[in-house]
């Protein structure tokens, strides 16, 4: 009877009801963090590294977004009110040819 009762604990410590939770970044608390790709996101959780990827997962109502690619060469919009301001504070320069910047012309 023992090794079935052992057994059955073994099945319950392994559902997945006992996965631990994946963040998009660590939560600033007292706790050791460490990650993981899972699902080809990085996934923070609480403790020590090397937790095995079976031992984690996404939540179901998961609304956080993956990082954007910073090397897809987009920006980030411009601002109106600063493009302007910094129009407004910078001289006007007329545009010099190569020669008239050689000779010393202006």
């Amino acid at each position: 009877m023992s090794i079935r009762l052992a057994a059955v604990i073994v099945v319950l410590a392994c559902s997945p009801a006992s996965a631990l939770d994946c963040y998009s970044a660590p939560l600033r608390d007292k706790r050791h963090w460490s990650w993981r790709q899972v699902e080809g996101r990085t996934c923070w959780y609480p403790g020590r590294p090397g937790l095995s990827k079976a031992a984690l997962r996404w939540p179901a109502s998961s609304t956080s977004v993956p990082p954007a690619d910073l090397t897809s060469g987009s920006a980030a919009p411009r601002d109106a009110a600063k493009d302007e301001l910094l129009q407004s504070s910078s001289p006007q320069l007329t545009p010099d040819t190569f020669d008239e910047r050689f000779r010393g012309v202006r």
